[in-house]
């Protein structure tokens, strides 16, 4: 099976742009090649939040995630 790889964060870095109130919801999405599903995803999560905040999430995240693979590699190595 193939691995879904996400998008750069150069492509997501011009996604967080503030968006003009008189767009439409899937026209974010057309402009930045994102699905309409995609789109309310990234709001719900990261409505309001400051850019700090963003930063300070996703460093988190990558935190946990380098944990968590650690764990599952410590637990196939001592089974």
């Amino acid at each position: 099976m193939g691995v879904k790889r996400r998008r750069g964060r150069k492509r997501a870095r011009g996604s967080r742009t503030p968006m003009p109130v008189a767009l439409q919801p899937d026209d974010p999405g057309r402009k930045h090649g994102v699905s309409e599903g995609t789109f309310y995803a990234w709001k719900s999560k990261h409505s309001g939040m400051a850019v700090p905040d963003v930063k300070q999430l996703k460093a988190l995240e990558d935190k946990l995630r380098t944990r968590l693979r650690d764990l599952a590699n410590e637990r196939r190595r001592f089974g």
